[in-house]
């Protein structure tokens, strides 16, 4: 991290890693915020911390981010809030570990090539189970 020039990260980094002014943070953060976030707990119960400790760490690592990737406009508004975010620095761009299931041009084509990589029979459905 000391040298690259960008930081592209899915989670929280530490926050004794130091960015650099000519660094840029590229956060991409890793789901939909189907619950709250961050600013938006109103009380944080994990073992080691308080709930002042815990914004105030998790909005000085929000702080370092440049950017922040974001799925959708429901994502976003919740992001700004959640992490103290201005919506100049949120690209709603989608998130490209997903898009890629479900914005396809040809999907029959992509589906026969996962199953005939995977070695999964072509005559049946295929249920992805990925929890997080």
């Amino acid at each position: 991290y000391s040298k690259a020039k960008y930081w592209v990260a899915n989670a929280r980094l530490p926050l004794y890693l130091n960015k650099k002014p000519n660094q840029v943070y590229i956060q991409t953060w890793h789901g939909t915020p189907l619950k709250r976030l961050a600013n938006d707990m109103k009380v944080i119960r994990m073992p080691g911390t308080t709930t002042e400790n815990y914004k105030r760490n998790f909005r000085e690592e929000t702080s370092r981010w440049d950017y922040l990737v974001s799925p959708n406009r429901y994502s976003s508004e919740i992001f700004e809030s959640a992490f103290w975010m201005d919506s100049d620095r949120i690209l709603e761009i989608g998130y490209p570990r997903n898009d890629v299931l479900v914005n396809r041009a040809d999907d029959e084509q992509y589906i026969n090539d996962i199953k005939e990589n995977l070695n999964l029979p072509h005559d049946k459905k295929v249920i992805m189970y990925a929890p997080t």
